[in-house]
């Protein structure tokens, strides 16, 4: 269980170097991981006219995608509320 590892040719200040650079790596995908969840969770969310104007279209046509299932919609208060990324999703995949 216990392993040596022996380095030859390298100098103090080289190891060194070789150390603190593997922990930046891991600490830089430790906090690119937790960027990704912390901007999932601030998602943005559009009303139905900001919706509307961002995959330009009619309230008309929005209420069918949302009656379809295209699209989800968040209950907020009397109003409905959107999710940018699912309006972005949509538009990547639909063929309308």
């Amino acid at each position: 269980m216990n392993e040596q590892i022996l380095f030859s040719g390298v100098t103090p200040v080289q190891l060194t170097d070789i150390i603190i650079n593997g922990i930046r790596e891991e600490l830089g995908k430790i906090f690119n991981s937790q960027k990704k969840e912390e901007k999932q969770s601030e998602d943005e969310y559009y009303t139905i006219k900001k919706a509307c104007n961002f995959i330009k279209c009619s309230e008309t046509k929005l209420w069918r995608l949302r009656k379809n299932g295209k699209l989800k919609g968040y209950k907020n208060g009397r109003g409905i509320l959107l999710k940018k990324s699912d309006l972005e999703d949509y538009i990547l995949t639909s063929k309308e």
